[in-house]
């Protein structure tokens, strides 16, 4: 694979991009409907996709009536949502000789993601063999704000 001579470093997201992890979001979104006894539908779908854990949760509160403590209900879906996702999980169709070829070049890698906290971050790119190629590793937990804000 030919990498641009330009190229210095690279952050990656992980949902979409280096994770084939939409259709176990969607999953988990349904179970968490499912469980606190609300009505899904595609529009909920749609509207959180990209979107950053407690701008999701915010938007189940106040168009949804969900209630109760929004780090509890954050922790909640991500819980429900590794069920379904470590034992499933695939990467992205060319992420895989992507990440070695910009490895092999020595170029510093990160992953920037707001779905996932660094620890399971790490968990995930471990299971492919490739938490040795990335150098940074953030959180949306790790900024002010999450996705769709630039911060991560």
């Amino acid at each position: 694979m030919k990498i641009p001579k330009h190229i210095k470093a690279v952050i990656f997201d992980m949902d979409g991009l280096l994770i084939d992890s939409e259709p176990y979001w969607r999953q988990t979104t349904e179970a968490y409907f499912a469980k606190h006894n609300k009505p899904f539908s595609d529009e909920v779908h749609r509207h959180i996709m990209g979107r950053g854990l407690r701008d999701i949760i915010e938007y189940f509160k106040s168009e949804w009536g969900f209630e109760g403590d929004t780090d509890a209900m954050i922790v909640e879906r991500k819980e429900l949502l590794y069920t379904y996702l470590l034992e499933n999980l695939t990467l992205m169709e060319g992420a895989e000789e992507l990440i070695r070829a910009l490895h092999e070049k020595s170029i510093p890698l990160a992953i920037a993601t707001s779905g996932h906290s660094v620890e399971k971050t790490k968990q995930i790119v471990q299971k492919f063999d490739l938490e040795k190629c990335f150098t940074l590793f953030v959180s949306g937990d790790d900024v002010p704000n999450a996705k769709p804000s630039p911060d991560i």
